[in-house]
Parts: structure tokens; C-alpha cells; sequence
């Protein structure tokens, strides 16, 4: 006991030192902590959410005759978030000759709580095939807040020909939904412009090069 006290005199400072480090790094750990809390907060306060409602579907043409389509109907749009969503966009992810089509959206600003009405908001599906029961479309809407963090909802549609009994239906007859949400930080959007714009430099100034070449 009596050499554990001479070495703690003999060694105060060091020791004395040692518990500075500890406790700046709890403190600064903490205080890490408290920013991240904060700022998920003030994320939270600024994010849009936006649900498309009001769905509804239509089937035009002879079934038989594998002359048939399906029209996806929804008709309003709604902000459930705490903030506004700016840029809204909503689209179709189609590939070349895909079995369906829909218009492009554009709308400025929906405000928090704010609900809209859609004009031609409506995804045409074509059943041209008698292999083909049922075909997936991928709707995405788009949007960002007021510090540019952009969200994005991929409504994945499984909409399946009219006279096949399917259970599945949660939107529309026939129609199922699966959603995906991912947000994009601003900084990450800003980085891929600076490294875009990098990216095009570097390429012009290699072809100046080329042309330079004999």
C-alpha cells in the first residue's frame, strides 16, 4: 500500500494528465452526441413526406384478345411531414418499349399539411401478351427541403391484368404497392457536382492534349 502511494506522489502529474485526456474525450464525445441528436432534429422539423391517395384503376379493351390496358389512377397528393417539400417531382422509371407510360409532374412547393389535387395523374399499363399476368411499374417522387437534403419514394406498382383473381390488392383492384424512402444529404449532391464538373475539366483538357499530339 505504502509503494502504490510514493509512486501515485512520485507520478501525480502524469496521472493528473491521464484524467485531463479522459475526461476531454467524454466531454468531447458527449458533446458529439448532443450535435447529432440536434441535428436529427432539425432534420426532422425540415422533412417533406408526401403520400399519393385516392388510388384507383380502370381496365379498358377486350381481355381476351390480349388487346387490353390498364389505367392507375391517383388523384391527390398530401405533405404529412413537419416541413415543405420544394421541386416535387413525379415520374415513371421506363425503360425503351416499356408496357406503360405516364406524364411527367412537376409542382414548385406543397406546403406541411397541404393536400393537392393532380391533373392526368394517371399510369397507362399495356397487356399485349397472353404470357404476361401482371407487370411491375416503378412511380418515384421526388423532393427537397428547404436546405436542399433531397428525398425520394419509389412506389414500385405490381398491377396485374384484370381477369386473374389476386388477393394482393391494397391500393386499387389489382394493384399492389411496396415503398421505398432514401434521403440524399445536400453536401453529397454538392460533392458530385464539384467532382462532375472536375470530371468534365479533366476531359476537355485530355482532348486539348490529343489535339495536340502529332
Amino acid at each position: 500500500m505504502r509503494s502504490a502511494l510514493y509512486w501515485l506522489i512520485a507520478h501525480a502529474q502524469a496521472v493528473v494528465t491521464a484524467l485531463a485526456a479522459v475526461a476531454a474525450m467524454f466531454s468531447a464525445l458527449s458533446s458529439l452526441l448532443i450535435w447529432r441528436v440536434q441535428r436529427q432534429n432539425l432534420l426532422e422539423t425540415m422533412r417533406p413526406e408526401l403520400t399519393l391517395f385516392n388510388w384507383g384503376r380502370v381496365t379498358q379493351g377486350d381481355i381476351p384478345s390480349n388487346n387490353s390496358r390498364a389505367v392507375v389512377l391517383f388523384a391527390k397528393i398530401k405533405n404529412v411531414g413537419r416541413g415543405a417539400a420544394f421541386n416535387v417531382w413525379l415520374r415513371v422509371d421506363r425503360p425503351q418499349d416499356g408496357p406503360y407510360s405516364m406524364g411527367t409532374i412537376r409542382l414548385p412547393i406543397i406546403a406541411a399539411n397541404e393536400e393537392l389535387s393532380l391533373a392526368d395523374s394517371r399510369i397507362v399499363v399495356w397487356f399485349k401478351d397472353a404470357a404476361v399476368k401482371a407487370v411491375r411499374v416503378p412511380l418515384i417522387v421526388s423532393s427537397s427541403d428547404s436546405r436542399g437534403n433531397v428525398y425520394t419514394v419509389v412506389h414500385d406498382l405490381l398491377v396485374v391484368r384484370g381477369d386473374i383473381p389476386f388477393a394482393g390488392s391494397t391500393i386499387a383492384d389489382n394493384v399492389d404497392v411496396t415503398r421505398k424512402s432514401t434521403m440524399t444529404p445536400a453536401w453529397r449532391l454538392r460533392l458530385r457536382a464539384r467532382r462532375n464538373r472536375l470530371l468534365l475539366r479533366l476531359i476537355d483538357l485530355w482532348r486539348r492534349l490529343q489535339s495536340k499530339l502529332p
